[in-house]
């Protein structure tokens, strides 16, 4: 088993998952600086690259934190991706997320 070295936040929202074949729907279970674990029963080969929208909504507005990425790790019901690209922007809301929610 791996060794982790980020810190992963439980954060729960919906993210949309976009390869050059399709558009997948799924739920974000976990993420970090560093990458984000998503639920899904939709077959993405391990190193696959694509783009990541992880939405979050808020009494206001609605924010998405765009990033590509690439799956690291495949399971039954899910899959890991590592972030490749992020926008500062991003980045910095990506970062008050991982060090004020409940970590895994």
């Amino acid at each position: 088993m791996e060794k982790r070295t980020d810190m992963r936040a439980v954060f729960r929202t919906t993210a949309k998952i976009t390869t050059d074949k399709k558009d997948i729907i799924c739920e974000v279970e976990d993420l970090s600086l560093h990458g984000v674990y998503v639920r899904t029963d939709e077959h993405i080969e391990s190193g696959k690259n694509m783009m990541i929208e992880i939405l979050l909504s808020g009494t206001s507005s609605e924010v998405k934190l765009s990033v590509s990425g690439e799956v690291v790790r495949k399971e039954p019901h899910g899959f890991a991706i590592e972030f490749r690209e992020i926008e500062l922007d991003s980045y910095s809301i990506l970062k008050n997320i991982v060090n004020y929610s409940p970590k895994k």
